[in-house]
């Protein structure tokens, strides 16, 4: 950790802009974390209910083939059934494999750790603090946290980051942290 000086640290330029331009940064990447999370437990409906009717079609298909043809003359039915199942089978890893509600999760937890940075950083514009060298740890403590949690989360579809940039555009120099 190198001493602060106002030469060590000038790329920083100034704290209170760079604060603000880094909460709206949260703002945006929450937002679109919470986007992605709800686009992907929407795919993973999309695979569940399909899957859910074919699984229910093979339980109750032999009881039917059954009660229609006792003998059990009526194979291709039968065979029908088979691949109902085996469809569904193969839906059940498909969706296990895409993992869209793992994924959807992941990106609920950095969408909240977004949320707690952004807050914390509302919070440090209205700090009073006895020093500035005390002012500029705290500051680059809560840049490492939003470049930690840029570099650890999931990554997000560029059309959602896009829309909340332009939504949080007129927001950027806001902060309703410091109001009564």
């Amino acid at each position: 950790m190198s001493e602060f000086t106002p030469d060590t640290h000038s790329h920083l330029g100034d704290i209170e802009k760079t604060t603000k331009f880094y909460i709206n940064h949260s703002r945006v990447m929450g937002s679109s974390h919470y986007a992605q999370a709800r686009l992907l437990r929407g795919r993973n409906n999309w695979w569940t209910i399909p899957l859910t009717i074919i699984g229910v079609l093979v339980t109750v298909f032999p009881i039917i083939i059954a009660r229609v043809d006792p003998e059990g003359e009526i194979s291709l039915l039968f065979i029908f059934a088979t691949l109902l199942g085996a469809s569904a089978l193969a839906g059940a890893s498909i969706q296990a494999y895409l993992g869209y509600d793992a994924r959807a999760g992941a990106h609920e937890l950095a969408a909240g750790e977004y949320s707690r940075i952004r807050r914390a950083m509302e919070i440090f514009l209205c700090e009073a603090f006895d020093n500035e060298r005390e002012r500029f740890v705290a500051f680059r403590h809560l840049i490492e946290l939003c470049v930690l949690c840029s570099s650890m989360s999931p990554e997000v579809d560029r059309k959602f980051i896009i829309f909340y940039q332009a939504k949080y555009a007129k927001r950027q120099d806001q902060s309703d942290a410091c109001k009564p």
